[in-house]
């Protein structure tokens, strides 16, 4: 079945419901061979018809504020495991996915995407990713404030709105019925993840408002706190009408995530904490500037505090609130940003910058433009090459003839082509659909479609093996095991070579060292050519093993060191002499070698006879 979607009048609907003339109209099929016809209102809501034989049509379902704007788009699943759902877009930002399968007859939604309904207009990296930039946080004019993730889109959440204190039950209301008690959309934000599982770790200050909101990022819900000094709360309505007009400009969280210092547009700062919301104290007396506050800094260890106000920065000390110097600005500041780096790049862009953001990581760059619903998300070239960066002059001004760059458009990727035709904002993406796909879907052709992934996917592309990781555990033996096998092919060549040889190269494991004998290939580890006869060579096994056993009675598995090792070492000249060293090395084990490389170190005894000098000559010139 081919999907309708038009705007038209509809009448002769046999329902008490009233359909606005402006409706987007979608038409449903079910398992049943029914028609349900769908219709969205500038109101956000979706109402569900089901259109009779005889031109009647009665309504089955509807859902309420299923988006809090204008519907835009209704588009209908036809078949496979998303029947009977429709996906919807509305003039909110949100794209949603819902299924009519509830026993009233309203939809289920079970998929969302969500962003601002209002330009963006404060964003900031949550300092406490790991990554260094993977989570967002963002505060829109729709009074909202959203989490972002740069890496995963589930993780993104809402923190939802703030209202002022005295708003009614959400369960007993309705949201047009609290609208009187929001607050206005966010203008400044500061927030610290060292105590955020604790208690709230993100404050947030509202355009023309003197309170301070205070938000819990671990629990993406608002705060407990509201931020109001008792300066501002004078007896008799005597303070309302001195501070009426005041309100918040700047707030910091301290590194410890303790406190939390907010500026205010008569001059004051407050310091209040974070855990219990009281007001610890105030800088100057009566005000810590004569004009308002532009900026709030304090140093890690909470032992500076910075103020910045129109004209002047000042310095106080954090816990004392006193004043230990003043720095005057040769101009009005209107931003202050404290940072110790150089300029080494600029670029200028189409639309002006609302807000801007830096990950920690120094992996991402985020922007806000005016009247512009997305956030821009840039990326560090520096993170998949290294640049050779300059810094620029001090005096660096940039030039009013450079060209802007693009902001990112919207992507879309054809269902056949690997082709990415990039969108821009009017662009017409009907000429870019595949009908013939939607046609098949409709039909339920679309199953008959199994991918096969090739051998080889691209030519300049590595495919990963499905071969377990011991198959490669001998590539880097290759050279060593093909010399191995070049000499086994030569012994069994021979015609002297015998069946035990054979079964020696056999049953020998390649990653042992092996010597060639006139008995064969035999492990090095074995005794072989120290001269002793087999009745010798037993007797020396059997005093060793009761020696051993001796040792394993009286101590906890001892290891017996080898007898006067340093002085066989010192006194050795011949070759035959190391060799029965290097026999004695081999056949301790590897804990008792590394105890003998650890006994090496001579006594006083055996470092007298090392200093007759001929016999260091001696020892030097063998």
């Amino acid at each position: 079945m081919t999907v309708l979607c038009m705007i038209c009048s509809l009448h002769g609907l046999q329902s008490p419901s009233n359909v606005d003339e402006n409706s987007r109209i979608t038409l449903l099929p079910d398992d049943n061979n029914d028609v349900y016809l769908i219709t969205g209102c500038e109101t956000g809501y979706i109402n569900c018809w089901k259109l009779q034989n005889n031109g009647k049509s009665r309504s089955v379902g509807e859902a309420r504020n299923l988006h809090w704007g204008s519907v835009i788009t209704i588009y209908c699943i036809p078949g496979g495991d998303g029947a009977n759902g429709i996906v919807t877009s509305g003039t909110d930002n949100c794209i949603k996915v819902s299924y009519f399968d509830r026993s009233d007859g309203s939809p289920r939604t079970v998929y969302r995407r969500i962003g601002h309904s209002r330009p963006p207009n404060r964003i900031l990296f949550w300092p406490g990713c790991s990554a260094g930039g993977g989570l967002l946080l963002s505060a829109g004019k729709d009074g909202v404030l959203r989490i972002f993730s740069t890496f995963n889109e589930n993780m993104n959440k809402s923190l939802g709105c703030a209202y002022a204190p005295g708003v009614p039950d959400r369960r007993k209301t309705t949201r047009q019925q609290r609208s009187s008690w929001l607050l206005s959309d966010v203008v400044h934000m500061a927030a610290c993840s060292t105590r955020a599982e604790a208690w709230d770790s993100v404050v947030a200050i509202h355009s023309g408002k003197r309170q301070v909101t205070s938000w819990n990022f671990a629990k993406a819900t608002r705060g407990q706190h509201w931020f109001d000094p008792l300066k501002f709360h004078g007896c008799y309505g005597e303070a309302n009408r001195l501070y009426k007009n005041i309100v918040a400009t700047c707030a910091y969280l301290t590194s410890c995530g303790n406190y939390a210092l907010i500026g205010y547009s008569s001059g004051d700062v407050f310091k209040f904490n974070m855990q219990s919301g009281l007001e610890r104290g105030s800088y100057g007396s009566p005000t810590a500037h004569l004009c308002s506050i532009v900026g709030l800094a304090v140093n890690n260890v909470n032992r500076v505090t910075i103020t910045v106000g129109e004209s002047e920065i000042r310095f106080w000390s954090f816990h004392e609130h006193k004043l230990h110097g003043q720095l005057d600005l040769p101009s009005t500041s209107l931003l202050v940003r404290f940072h110790a780096d150089r300029l080494i790049d600029c670029f200028r862009v189409e639309i002006p910058i609302t807000s801007i953001a830096l990950s920690r990581a120094n992996e991402f760059l985020c922007t806000t433009h005016s009247n512009c619903l997305g956030i821009y998300l840039w990326d560090n070239r520096a993170t998949y090459k290294h640049l050779h960066l300059q810094p620029l002059p001090i005096d660096f001004v940039p030039s009013e003839n450079q060209s802007p760059v693009s902001l990112p458009n919207r992507i879309l990727m054809t269902r056949n082509t690997c082709d990415v035709i990039e969108l821009g904002m009017d662009t017409d993406i009907r000429k870019y659909m595949d009908f013939e796909y939607m046609d098949d879907l409709s039909s339920g052709k679309c199953g008959e479609h199994v991918y096969k992934s090739p051998e080889q996917i691209h030519c300049h592309l590595l495919t990963l093996s499905g071969i377990p990781s011991s198959f490669f555990a001998t590539l880097l033996n290759l050279d060593f095991i093909r010399q191995r096998n070049h000499q086994a092919g030569k012994l069994l060549n021979n015609n002297t070579a015998t069946h035990a040889v054979a079964e020696n190269l056999i049953n020998l494991p390649f990653f042992l060292p092996v010597v060639e004998t006139n008995k064969g290939l035999l492990s090095a580890d074995d005794d072989f050519g120290n001269g002793l006869s087999t009745k010798q060579q037993l007797i020396n096994k059997t005093s060793n093993r009761k020696r051993r056993g001796l040792l394993d009675k009286n101590f906890e598995h001892a290891i017996e060191p080898i007898q006067g090792l340093s002085m066989r070492l010192i006194q050795a000249k011949s070759n035959d002499e190391f060799d029965k060293i290097s026999h004695d090395l081999k056949s301790v084990g590897t804990t008792g070698l590394d105890l003998e490389i650890r006994l090496l170190v001579p006594s006083a005894e055996e470092e007298m006879p090392c200093l007759n000098p001929k016999r260091t000559k001696a020892f030097y010139d063998h």
